[in-house]
């Protein structure tokens, strides 16, 4: 499987590949999941996160990955990097 990078111009493509690609991994769970499984302690829950959190930055470009790698990836990645805040670097307004 082929993943392209975000850069901004592809969003909608990149979020399709996106969640295509942590479905087929089996690390959906921390972005799609509302809560931690009950069998998981905060720590594995924590752990997970985080590497789902890498994963995903393996797979954004450099001034994308320079707005994210400072914020706290769980509200990015809880709209899965939504376009605001790529785009718009977090407008408040924002509909998307």
């Amino acid at each position: 499987m082929k993943m392209v990078s975000l850069s901004g111009a592809n969003y909608h493509f990149w979020k399709g590949k996106m969640n295509d690609l942590l479905f087929v991994k089996n690390m959906h769970l921390p972005v799609f999941g509302a809560q931690k499984l009950d069998s998981m302690s905060d720590e594995e829950w924590g752990f997970e996160h985080e590497l789902v959190c890498g994963f995903i930055r393996h797979f954004v470009d450099e001034p994308i990955y320079n707005l994210i790698s400072h914020r706290h990836m769980r509200e990015l990645c809880g709209k899965l990097l939504s376009p605001c805040m790529l785009l718009n670097q977090g407008a408040k307004n924002c509909t998307c």
